[in-house]
């Protein structure tokens, strides 16, 4: 799970990224507001991981 930041490093959505078998299946982009987001460039994610 990723969160979406702006600019100024503030949350405005996330990112969930769907694993099966050791490879991608899916991904998921969502906003915290009611517009749209594209998905966002690598810089503006700030990767959560499972301790």
């Amino acid at each position: 799970m990723g969160t979406v930041v702006d600019a100024d490093g503030e949350p405005i959505g996330g990112l969930l990224l769907f694993v099966d078998d050791g490879r991608l299946s899916g991904l998921e982009v969502y906003s915290i507001a009611d517009d749209p987001l594209p998905v966002p460039l690598p810089e503006r994610v700030r990767w959560e991981t499972a301790a």
